[in-house]
């Protein structure tokens, strides 16, 4: 039975995985005792996050592994790769932003992906929204943003810029021409709301988590409002 090293592979884990293991007997050699499995995860303010997720991850493996002991550790959300480095678990229960980090630069590879009983697809389970100024009538659909000035947060987003390429791909649109048009700026929210309001960018890729912040107060309103024509799907 192989112990873990300081090199173990790295997985992303979004759902309770079921892990088989055999084990062989040689005669003759002693086999060293089975190593307990580590499963880290990072902390996540998801409500039932806990008792859906975790938890159910650890029993099922359990359940899989009776010769081993399986334990959790947690991770902070603050700088979940450092942690990572510090404990060093045999697998990893983390958002797609953590896993896309860990498959770029260290060479970590999914084993499974949560999703809802509701969704159909895993790969779909986070998305992105392009929004315009309502007084843009030029802008209707995906392919109308060909050649436009856009802005967006990090090029490394999941639920921004990265949701709307694998989008433009999965249509054929070919993401990289949209990209040589798009402002990467620091923040979502206000640089990427502000540089559409201004008129600097002709559309703006966020997160639909912020699309009610973006939406502005009547009372307060001095220009049009923003209007979302559509949305983008990648996990």
């Amino acid at each position: 039975m192989p112990t873990r090293t300081p090199k173990r592979a790295l997985a992303a884990v979004f759902a309770a995985v079921a892990l088989v293991t055999s084990v062989f007997a040689v005669p003759g050699v002693c086999a060293e005792p089975p190593a307990d499995v580590v499963v880290g995860f990072v902390d996540r303010p998801e409500p039932g996050y806990y008792s859906r997720t975790i938890m159910p991850t650890l029993a099922a493996m359990a359940r899989a592994l009776p010769d081993r002991t399986v334990t959790g550790v947690r991770l902070s959300p603050d700088d979940p790769i450092a942690d990572l480095m510090r404990l060093r678990p045999d697998i990893l229960v983390a958002p797609a932003s953590v896993y896309m980090e860990l498959e770029l630069n260290y060479g970590g590879h999914a084993i499974a992906t949560r999703k809802t009983r509701w969704a159909d697809n895993p790969s779909a389970s986070v998305g992105a929204a392009v929004v315009v100024r309502a007084d843009n009538n030029e802008i209707r659909t995906l392919a109308d943003l060909r050649g436009r000035r856009m802005a967006s947060g990090g090029a490394d987003a999941v639920d921004g810029w990265l949701a709307l390429a694998y989008e433009l791909k999965e249509r054929r649109l070919r993401p990289e021409s949209y990209r040589a048009h798009t402002a990467f700026l620091n923040f979502p929210m206000p640089d990427v709301i502000s540089a559409v309001l201004s008129g600097k960018v002709e559309a703006g890729v966020l997160s639909p988590a912020t699309l009610p912040r973006a939406r502005p107060r009547p009372p307060r309103r001095q220009t049009p409002p923003l209007w979302w024509p559509c949305g983008s799907g990648y996990g």
